[in-house]
């Protein structure tokens, strides 16, 4: 598979390595014209071309189930309306053996989900700094006010959709990504991630808001909030209030704690109205200025291990991201 060509409508890129395979696709590590990294992401099933005889077929075999080709489409349509510095760039799209892609910036870092699992096994932490935590939220809340400022939601935010980049942190996959005033047949997030409304079927902005906090008392906690087979999890995200994130890490300060339980209300209403409002509620809590917020806020020691590790994200550690 190594060392194929995709020409894209802008340019061409020469396959260096695969990435990551899963249920929607396949993302390889990619060289554009200048010799610079890029990811390609593309589809696993054949794209049929929108005609009224594909249209038939899709009405004979049922075929409302969201499909990778869905995914890989959505993806590109709202990274073209979106344009923000935490949010992973497009660069271009194309079609090969009749299978779409999408060519995405390379982000030279590592996802939450692996991060967390960094600090639990090598650093012996069972979770990430509130400092930490506190700046990503805020970063992720800036990116998400970019897209609800177009109509829409992203869908899945969770930490492995979430990479870091130095002092900063970038949104990525929108495959599940779809417009805010709209309800939908078929639920395609997260369970452990996904709010109540968005289950049902009615995902909004509000979703993203509550998957933001469940997310941000992930990395306080070591955990999410409801563990177990995905079924239960549903019934738990239906049903129970989200426990206290200072039950699980008493060095939580009230404020932060107030923040994720504001995010992560069962009722639409006594969310917050908008990341925005979040994102201020995150900025006042914020110890120091941005400039000064060290990248990992604990021990020395600690501190220049996370520095080498860092250094080693290259597409080594790309490969264990989770992008489907």
């Amino acid at each position: 598979m190594s060392g194929r060509f995709y020409r894209g409508e802008l340019a061409s890129y020469f396959e260096v390595d695969k990435l990551k395979r899963g249920k929607q696709g396949r993302v390889y590590l990619a060289k554009d014209q200048e010799n610079e990294n890029v990811v390609i992401k593309m589809s696993k099933r054949r794209f049929v071309p929108i005609t009224t005889s594909s249209i038939e077929l899709s009405k004979k075999i049922n075929s409302q189930v969201p499909t990778s080709i869905d995914s890989i489409i959505t993806e590109k349509e709202v990274l073209k309306t979106v344009t923000h510095p935490n949010i992973v760039k497009l660069r271009d799209t194309g079609v090969k053996d009749e299978l779409p892609f999408i060519v995405t910036e390379y982000i030279q870092g590592p996802d939450l989900e692996n991060v967390l699992n960094f600090y639990k096994t090598t650093l012996k932490k069972p979770r990430l700094p509130a400092q930490l935590c506190t700046k990503i939220g805020y970063d992720i809340c800036k990116a998400l006010e970019e897209v609800h400022s177009k109509g829409l939601y992203h869908g899945d935010v969770k930490p492995s959709n979430i990479v870091m980049q130095g002092k900063s942190s970038k949104l990525i996959d929108f495959g599940s990504s779809g417009q805010t005033d709209k309800a939908y047949e078929h639920y395609t997030g997260t369970p452990h991630f996904s709010a109540p409304e968005h289950i049902m079927g009615c995902p909004s902005a509000q979703s993203d808001i509550y998957s933001l906090g469940i997310t941000l008392y992930t990395l306080l906690s070591g955990n999410t909030p409801f563990i177990g087979p995905a079924l239960f999890v549903v019934q738990k995200q239906l049903t129970d209030e989200i426990p206290n994130i200072r039950e699980h890490n008493s060095r939580v300060k009230p404020e932060l704690s107030e923040i994720i339980s504001k995010a992560t209300r069962k009722r639409i209403s006594e969310r917050y109205e908008s990341a925005e409002e979040m994102a201020e509620d995150l900025q006042a809590h914020l110890e120091v200025e941005e400039e000064e917020l060290p990248l990992f806020d604990f021990e020395a020691e600690e501190r220049e291990a996370v520095d080498k590790i860092t250094r080693r994200f290259d597409y080594e550690v790309l490969k264990h991201q989770t992008y489907f």
